[in-house]
């Protein structure tokens, strides 16, 4: 049988598949409306705070109204001692600890550096940015008031001739985000997690598809593979192409990749996942056994892949047999590509990597497949 009939008698077997055409193509598109939508509008406010004010003075308390007044913070309670705050901090009931030394008054109007202490749970990294931000707003706005008073301490006086410089602001912050311009979950996370629901759901799909194929048939194991890359690819670089073009711009993701640098890592991977898809298709035996396995398989590799977890806290063993799945060298190619602006010869290791998973894999489906036909054959 030639290569044409084998295509077409695969892809005819394809369109009557629903449950593999909705795992490939009506998933992703559930999934891509479906996630982003609690983290779309990701501003983080009005986050609860404790205020231990050891200073008790009138510029303590207008820089405790100031907090409370942001759209950031919202003061909760008022504690006495730290250890009480740390408790309602273990319990979830706030986010952070506002601590105002004695002596704060006194060293802002003496020109002296007076000290803010916060503590938090920087893991909430969200929360804690939104918080600082917060409490930055808080102190600036704090700041006419103590140049004013310093102004009628040490302002100019004509009798003596002396001159006092006025203290600048209390605090100076100067953020310069350069992968997350909005300091959201949409910015940190959306696209690797996109990629991640493209890899998976192909797999899931090549999977069913590879599960319901009936090994006595006598067609090239060459042939029924190839036309199994061409078929899920073209589905794929559609995919792909809605994802990072009209997705990207829908929910305002950052990027930075030069359009070619782009594709040629994308179909890199792309042919890496697909190669992938037909060795997990070919040793699946029954279909329901590939939505288990990826399904399980799932948030145990999000945090595998670096963008979440360090990589260097995660035991060798484990991150060496990660460099086997097309997902861990695509995430980290098409992120520093594409989000924070490398080079395409500073990802090209990823792009060797991917090519070579994808010969690897088309090769181990081949001797699986030619196998698999030889003893139903045999039988």
């Amino acid at each position: 049988m030639s290569f044409w009939s084998v295509f077409l008698r695969e892809a005819k077997r394809l369109l009557r598949d629903i449950s593999t055409l909705t795992v490939c193509i009506a998933g992703p598109l559930f999934y891509f409306f479906l996630y982003p939508t609690p983290y779309e509008n990701d501003i983080i406010q009005t986050q609860k705070i404790a205020i231990i004010d050891n200073d008790n003075t009138r510029l303590s308390q207008e820089l405790a109204f100031l907090v409370d007044a942001s759209a950031e913070v919202q003061i909760h309670t008022y504690s006495t001692s730290i250890p009480q705050a740390k408790s309602l901090l273990e319990q979830g009931k706030i986010y952070g600890i506002l601590y105002i030394p004695k002596g704060f008054e006194k060293k802002a109007y003496l020109q002296n550096s007076p000290n803010l202490v916060f503590f938090a749970n920087s893991s909430y990294f969200l929360i804690y940015g939104s918080i600082m931000e917060g409490l930055h707003e808080a102190s600036q706005a704090l700041t006419p008031f103590i140049k004013e008073k310093q102004r009628i301490l040490y302002g100019k006086y004509s009798d003596t001739g002396a001159t006092y410089s006025i203290q600048k602001d209390l605090i100076t912050l100067k953020p310069s985000p350069l992968f997350n311009p909005s300091l959201g979950y949409i910015n940190y996370a959306l696209a690797a997690i996109f990629v991640v629901i493209l890899h998976q759901m192909l797999i899931v799909g090549m999977g069913l598809f590879g599960a319901s194929f009936d090994y006595s048939q006598k067609l090239s194991a060459w042939k029924l593979i190839a036309s199994r890359m061409i078929l899920f690819g073209g589905i794929c670089i559609l995919l792909f192409s809605f994802y990072f073009g009209f997705g990207f711009s829908y929910y305002g993701v950052h990027h930075n990749a030069k359009i070619l640098d782009f594709w040629l890592m994308a179909l890199a991977f792309i042919f890496a996942i697909v190669a992938f898809g037909n060795f997990f298709g070919v040793i699946v035996k029954q279909g329901y056994q590939a939505t288990q396995v990826i399904l399980l398989c799932s948030l145990p590799l999000v945090f595998l892949l670096g963008f979440i977890w360090p990589s260097y806290m995660i035991p060798a063993p484990i991150n060496f047999m990660t460099q086997f799945i097309p997902l861990f060298h695509g995430v980290n190619a098409l992120l520093r590509l594409n989000e924070m602006g490398a080079s395409f010869a500073s990802v090209f290791g990823y792009f060797q990597n991917l090519v070579g998973l994808g010969v690897f894999y088309i090769l181990l489906a081949f001797v699986i497949l030619y196998y698999k036909q030889s003893k139903a054959s045999q039988s």
